[in-house]
């Protein structure tokens, strides 16, 4: 009796333990009578190495067809040569070899090579940072870390993008790369040096803050994320108060909002059709304009997995 009595202990935590694993943060069922069930997924674009796709995302990645992710995402060299990356490469690099230096003055243009010199993951457009402009810089500036324990190839996007392509799913972008860099373009040239400052000054403290965020994404708490991400005095403190509101709307507004209702009517092209995963920036998934609510406002039930 004991030896089956231990058995059922044992199945009970063998369950237990694969519903533990099976939770799904930050993920969101999409669906609509009639279509395809489809997938939501917010991501972090950069995380910590080795980290795997979860078990939940990679079971979405086995029953699906589609994979959207902001801009199409190359996961070999192959795929990395496209008219998309000729044109993004065609508006970073200019033909003046002191160009950056000329934009942003001697002391900011060492500060932020040196910055660069030690980062993981800008050691690809290094050989480009002399030909930069004051806005190519300062774009590229947001992926720039100096963890070494930190990778663009673990982000959760890139990952997705591998997993889809060993299952042979196809695989899109919901904007060409271009799209984000004329943002960054049409920024005034006083507002990219402020970035760019700012940026060099408070880098310790900004990697503190985007550490903060991948510990709770990974620790799937999509609440206390969101709270953080979303919380403008906190985003913004090292911004002058006079500087807040132009940077407020430009983030949240231009950068984020209004880039999340460009994509919409793509993705609605898609859903009817085949079992779609739209892989985003986390905050482009909530808020009034966020795609929860956007899709649901096209009809859809768009439900938390967790």
């Amino acid at each position: 009796m004991k030896k089956y009595f231990l058995f059922f202990i044992a199945l009970c935590l063998s369950f237990s333990l694969a519903n533990a694993q099976e939770r799904c943060p930050f993920v969101w069922q999409i669906q609509k009578a009639g279509e395809p069930v489809s997938y939501l997924v917010g991501t972090i674009h950069i995380n910590e190495k080795n980290k795997p796709l979860s078990g939940c995302l990679k079971n979405i990645v086995g029953k699906s067809q589609l994979l959207m992710t902001e801009v199409f995402m190359p996961v070999n060299t192959a795929e990395a040569v496209n008219p998309d990356s000729f044109a993004l490469f065609a508006m970073l690099a200019t033909g003046n070899p002191n160009q950056l230096r000329d934009d942003i003055g001697d002391d900011l243009y060492h500060q932020i090579k040196a910055l660069w010199q030690k980062s993981p993951t800008m050691q690809e457009v290094l050989p480009l940072y002399d030909h930069l402009n004051a806005w190519s810089a300062n774009m590229l500036m947001t992926n720039m870390t100096t963890n070494p324990n930190l990778s663009e190839k673990n982000g959760i996007d890139y990952l997705l993008a591998k997993a889809a392509a060993e299952h042979g799913i196809k695989r899109t972008g919901l904007e060409r790369a271009i799209v984000g860099a004329k943002i960054f373009q049409a920024l005034p040239p006083e507002k990219n040096r402020q970035s760019l400052q700012n940026a060099v000054t408070h880098w310790q403290e900004n990697e503190k803050m985007n550490q903060r965020l991948i510990d709770l994404y990974n620790a799937g708490e999509p609440v206390a994320f969101f709270a953080y991400a979303f919380n403008e005095d906190e985003q913004l403190k090292f911004i002058p108060h006079a500087d807040r509101p132009f940077w407020k709307k430009w983030i949240y507004t231009t950068l984020l909002e209004e880039r999340t209702l460009l994509w919409l009517p793509k993705i609605q092209a898609e859903l009817p059709h085949q079992s779609t995963i739209i892989a985003v920036g986390a905050m482009h998934t909530i808020g009034k304009n966020g795609l929860v609510e956007l899709l649901k406002k096209q009809g859809y039930s768009v439900t938390a997995l967790q």
